[in-house]
């Protein structure tokens, strides 16, 4: 066995240079997508419009339309789409407020009441408490009535009561000079003039990307240079194939879920319908909590506003005792649409997700909010998902594509072999029980459990872990093991044909180095049927010697050496050498299992005496399985004191 090495490190200046480098990168790269926000936005949104209109453009361009007609086309229905829309959104905004300012006596008689059910009244607890909070965040304003009472004290004092003051506020006089109507717009006229001109650049930078796209393709691939060009065509085929039909299904079907409220909503008789509709398209860019916070504003404002005489009540029920009604309808209606669109539109319409994990896109949601604002809340999908598509291509930033993606970060048998570092017997079993295929539960072992000890084992051997680390390891590993034969067996439920009479076929089986090896035939052992199978499993510390005691005893029909990765090579040989000399008709399989089997690793084991070589453990179970006929048919002549068969002779040497 190799001695164990110590992995190759950088030095701790050179790892922490590396680290000061990165985070002063990010440093700069944060700071520019900030203050230059000015610039990163509108092209941020130009790209984002870019992909959105691209397919309606190359439809048009299939229809037989040139490529600056469909643009200029696409771009002007677009505009005056969003110019009519944003009219009917201020519009229906104006009209709301003058409803709420109109409706605020009524609105209060609501709060009050609601107030009332929840907390209790006055003399109660709660409501106590609710009035005294009440009167500490808004306390009695100047010009409000209020009680004044006096005491003088002394012999035969004299306590007078004054009854309701009124405290009238000083009078001022403003003097204002004459304005005109446009001095009013000044506080907004620099707002205004800045999200035209964004927009405004937006839409010319939008319209240029369209005309051409294909020539900013090239141009950024002849920047790359032509030795990254395949990666960054296959990564730029990607991400401008997932955004671009991404985008546009979920544009559309956020004006069809706009659409689908706005109707509802009128036939609930919810007052500016309109604008709820435009509020749930605009929301539901929002990742998954878009959609609740657009229904609370026309939840709120029914419920304040509803006096329960809505035309699909019965006559007995028009009154203000169901004013509850149309709110709860606002209610059904979105959670209705959410489980409709979430559970089976979206999965025909968007074919594939977004690859961002869910916990990754709501923090980027924030991210980009707060470097932009509600256009950066708007593109955080698209960023995000760029990003991702970006580390998966490109191993620099491969980070990125770990923190961000949906993909599991670890396989199956490293997170199993996490667990077993980290002493989580629970966390370990649940990892295994999750690997478990239903089609052949027994392939977990290949999958998940072998791997992950050959991991430990490799550990072992670079430094990584001491004697005593390895041995709770192996432990739990032999906790988790025999769980999971039970589960196996279980779940396999296999019945094998026995003959009356008929001997079981003996195994012995040598672990080749450590208690990996005797894990890994425990494994084995669970998954030979007990009817047909006898098994004898050797220690770790038997010396060679004594496993050939020990097969002169038991007298076995096969023999199996497991040795898993990464040493263990040379004990083996010696084992099958020794083996072979002293049983030439035993039949012997050398486990390799765990990692892959070369045609050389092959090639030294046969030549020291293996009669198989096997890859896996199912390749090792199915191996005994092949020579479950030769064995049996031995049964008559040995016990009738012939000469045995040889095995090698009868079938010949398996593969590996």
């Amino acid at each position: 066995m190799p001695s164990p090495t110590k992995p190759v490190t950088k030095p701790l200046w050179q790892r922490a240079l590396i680290i000061l480098s990165a985070v002063v990168t990010s440093a700069l790269v944060l700071g520019a997508l900030y203050w230059m926000r000015s610039v990163f936005v509108p092209l941020a949104l130009a790209v984002f419009l870019t992909a959105v209109l691209a397919p309606v453009v190359s439809f048009l361009q299939r229809k037989g339309l040139g490529r600056f007609p469909a643009v200029i086309v696409v771009v002007v229905v677009a505009v005056l789409l969003a110019a009519g829309t944003a009219t009917v959104f201020v519009t229906q905004l104006a009209g709301l407020t003058e409803t709420v300012a109109d409706n605020k006596d009524n609105i209060k008689t609501k709060l009050g009441s609601a107030r009332t059910a929840i907390f209790g009244d006055g003399e109660s607890r709660w409501g106590k408490i609710m009035s005294e909070w009440e009167h500490s965040i808004a306390p009695p304003k100047e010009g409000e009535t209020s009680s004044v009472v006096a005491s003088v004290g002394g012999t035969g004092g004299v306590t007078a009561s004054v009854g309701p003051l009124t405290r009238e506020a000083p009078q001022k006089v403003v003097v204002e000079p004459a304005s005109s109507w446009w001095s009013s717009l000044d506080p907004y006229a620099g707002s205004v003039a800045e999200l035209f001109g964004l927009v405004a650049f937006a839409l010319v930078l939008m319209v240029f990307m369209l005309l051409a796209k294909e020539d900013l393709q090239d141009r950024v691939f002849r920047l790359l240079g032509m030795g990254a060009m395949t990666s960054a065509a296959r990564a730029g085929g990607e991400t401008t194939f997932r955004i671009s039909r991404y985008l546009f299904a979920q544009f559309v079907l956020n004006v069809l879920f706009g659409l689908v409220c706005t109707v509802g909503m009128f036939a609930l008789q919810v007052p500016y319908a309109l604008l709820w509709g435009l509020l749930a398209t605009l929301m539901r860019y929002v990742p998954y909590l878009g959609t609740w916070i657009g229904v609370l504003l026309p939840a709120g404002l029914s419920a304040a506003l509803s006096n329960g005489d809505q035309w699909f009540l019965p006559p007995d029920m028009a009154n203000g005792d169901y004013w509850w009604v149309q709110p709860v309808g606002v209610l059904v209606l979105f959670l209705g649409l959410e489980l409709l669109s979430n559970n089976l539109v979206e999965p025909r319409l968007y074919g594939t997700s977004l690859g961002v994990s869910e916990v990754a896109l709501l923090v980027m949601a924030g991210f980009w909010t707060f470097l932009w604002g509600p256009i950066g809340l708007v593109l955080s999908g698209p960023l995000t998902m760029f990003l991702v598509v970006v580390g998966k291509h490109t191993p620099q930033f491969r980070f990125l594509s770990v923190l961000l993606g949906s993909e599991p970060p670890l396989s199956p048998a490293e997170s199993l072999y996490q667990r077993l570092t980290a002493r989580n017997q629970d966390e370990a079993d649940r990892v295994v029980t999750a690997a478990i295929p239903k089609d052949d539960p027994r392939a977990v072992f290949d999958s998940t459990i072998i791997p992950a000890l050959a991991m430990v084992k490799q550990a072992r051997h670079d430094g990584q872990m001491d004697a005593e680390d390895e041995r709770q390891v192996f432990v739990i590993a032999d906790e988790v093991i025999d769980e999971t034969v039970l589960q196996v067996r279980r779940l396999s439920d296999e019945e094998t044909a026995e003959r009356v009479g008929a001997r079981k076929i003996r195994v012995l089986a040598c672990p080749a180095a450590d208690e990996a090896d005797r894990l890994s035939l425990d494994a084995l052992t669970g998954l030979l049927p007990a009817s047909r199978w006898e098994v004898k499993v050797a220690a770790v510390a038997t010396l060679t010697s004594e496993v050939v005691q020990q097969a002169v005893e038991f007298n076995p029909d096969v023999i199996c050496v497991a040795a898993l990765p990464p040493n263990g090579v040379a004990h083996v040989r010696y084992l099958c050498k020794r083996l072979r000399a002293r049983f030439p008709d035993v039949h012997i399989v050398v486990g390799r299992w765990g990692g892959e089997v070369t045609a050389e690793d092959t090639a030294q084991f046969v030549e020291a005496g293996a009669s198989s070589v096997t890859g896996s453990l199912s390749s090792a179970r199915a191996s005994l399985a092949g020579w479950l006929p030769v064995f049996a048919a031995q049964d008559e002549p040995r016990d009738k004191g012939e000469s045995k068969v040889p095995a090698d002779e009868a079938i010949g040497t398996l593969p590996a």
